[in-house]
């Protein structure tokens, strides 16, 4: 099922990405300490007018445009330039990416890292691929961990505890720790093996839905702050590629 959607999003996607590329970069102001394109704003707006043209019933939440939408029914989740401001300094790590709620689960996502030309996708039950080959899960020792952490946040002293607190506490029992300043980049890189652990403090479903199938599909555990079972209203995101892991959490957590 959904293999649909995949090919439209997938063509989609790298076609008006491309399109962009003739494009002057204009770069913005986003609120104080945020930063916004003309790219995100034209690819959104876009694939919102895409979507809704393929797929008339189905609803769009996106995150310049519709932010404060919510799942029913089918629901695309948008993301047009996820690390923008990567993007906007000409970085590497920056990409787009797309999920797809049908019953009030993810069953489909899509990521396309332009810089790397590189694809990665899941569909529920069917396992997540990188570049058409599906990715195998292969377990990291606890003790070469490497663990990526979602930004500071400005102005949010509550997650800058929590997420100072963990990296203090983990320290010690880990083997590398990564800020890469982009949520695509951070669950790719735990579906291959790039990284082995992660935590995400937003509730932004656009920073989440695609990357949370991606790692599930890929063979990953995700729990919550409390290290129970995820769902996206939970305050934190935490997923692993070796359940082991979740023992040095856990008293992380409580300390």
């Amino acid at each position: 099922m959904y293999h649909i959607e995949l090919e439209f999003i997938k063509e989609k996607v790298i076609r008006i990405y491309k399109e962009m590329l003739s494009v002057p970069l204009e770069v913005m102001d986003k609120g104080s300490f945020d930063t916004l394109t003309n790219v995100d704003l034209a690819i959104e707006e876009t694939l919102i007018k895409e979507i809704k043209k393929a797929f008339p019933h189905d609803s769009i939440i996106s995150e310049e445009f519709n932010p404060l939408g919510k799942v029913k029914g089918r629901t695309w989740v948008i993301d047009p330039i996820d690390g923008t401001v990567n993007f906007s300094r000409g970085g590497t790590n920056f990409g787009i990416q797309i999920a797809l709620f049908d019953n009030n689960e993810v069953v489909l996502s899509y990521m396309y890292f332009p810089r790397y030309n590189d694809e990665y996708y899941a569909i529920l039950d069917e396992g997540a691929y990188f570049n058409n080959k599906r990715i195998m899960h292969q377990l990291t020792p606890v003790s070469h961990t490497i663990m990526s952490f979602s930004d500071f946040f400005v102005n949010d002293p509550k997650a800058n505890k929590f997420i100072e607190n963990l990296l203090l506490n983990v320290k010690n029992d880990i083997f590398r720790t990564r800020f890469i300043g982009c949520s695509s980049v951070d669950f790719a890189s735990l579906a291959v093996g790039t990284t082995d652990a992660l935590v995400m403090r937003t509730n932004n479903l656009w920073d989440l839905a695609p990357g949370y199938l991606l790692v599930k599909e890929a063979g990953c555990t995700i729990i919550n702050e409390k290290t129970l079972d995820y769902n996206f209203d939970d305050y934190a995101l935490i997923a692993v590629n070796n359940k082991a892991f979740i023992e040095v959490l856990k008293k992380a957590l409580l300390k």
